[in-house]
């Protein structure tokens, strides 16, 4: 018993609490944490605040925990893209639509609460530079994305 606490003591400390803003979000987003991330202050539009520093060639895992505002989402998807200067560049993400291979069951249910992990890489060739990374629920029928701005870099 005594292994297994310390086993998931250090599995849960893998993880790092990312800040985050909502966006236009169908979501009112609980916590955003990421294994891998080094947390540092980064100046950002003329302010300090937190983010996330990967090495390139890791694998990186979001876990997002969140309560939709509404029942019935059927159709979700994730995405993490990093921001080069003016250019976006998606991360390639196995298993992308949610309801179909993630661990959430859909339809979803309004004010039931969801853990939602993803992982992606972050291949080597990707230029060295600081890496905005906005981590996206996307809600497709409606056009409307449930969104983090947790700065990944």
């Amino acid at each position: 018993l005594v292994l297994v606490c310390t086993l998931l003591a250090a599995a849960a400390a893998d993880f790092t609490s990312v800040p985050h803003k909502n966006c236009k979000s169908l979501f009112d987003v609980k916590s955003l944490s990421a294994s891998e991330c080094e947390l540092i202050e980064v100046e950002h539009s003329d302010e300090k605040k937190k983010a996330c520093r990967f090495m390139s060639g890791t694998k990186p895992t979001i876990k997002i925990t969140f309560v939709p505002n509404e029942s019935g989402v059927t159709d979700l998807h994730t995405s993490v893209r990093a921001k080069f200067g003016k250019s976006t560049l998606p991360y390639a993400m196995t298993d992308f639509e949610t309801c179909k291979h993630g661990n959430i069951a859909c339809p979803l249910e309004a004010g039931k609460e969801y853990n939602y992990s993803q992982d992606f890489h972050i291949d080597a060739s990707y230029p060295k530079v600081k890496r905005a990374v906005p981590s996206e629920l996307e809600h497709w029928p409606r056009r409307q994305e449930g969104h983090l701005r947790g700065l990944l870099r």
